[in-house]
């Protein structure tokens, strides 16, 4: 198992504001929460710090598909939990974000399928 989330939740090249980033930041964060030795001069703990200030210091990412945006969101959420940086999310800027994923919205509730979901139509 321990091999095995080594490999998997590793730093990456998809680090940034985005939902692929935020997931390995989450992923990489999870497994230092289980074996902090990972970070031993591999600079697991930068990545994931990096990822984050990529996202905190606009507060805005740089996704438009469907499931991307909720994707982002949800895993920004749980990784400022985990990071104990809660207190980052009640800003003018949070409520920007969530004000522009509102609007992007539809009145059916739905996010229309554009962005990166044009390839999956």
């Amino acid at each position: 198992f321990k091999l095995a989330l080594a490999d998997y939740c590793r730093p990456n090249h998809l680090g940034g504001a985005w939902n692929e980033g935020i997931s390995a930041a989450l992923a990489t964060e999870t497994a230092l929460q289980l074996f902090p030795e990972f970070d031993e001069n591999k600079g697991w703990k930068a990545f994931v710090q990096n990822t984050w200030e990529d996202w905190a210091h606009g507060h805005t990412y740089v996704e438009n598909a469907n499931a991307d945006n909720g994707m982002f969101l949800c895993k920004m959420f749980m990784l400022s939990d985990i990071l104990g940086k809660t207190d980052d999310l009640v800003n003018n800027g949070v409520k920007l974000l969530l004000e522009k994923y509102r609007d992007m919205i539809a009145p059916t509730a739905s996010l229309p399928n554009y962005g990166g979901g044009l390839q999956d139509s």
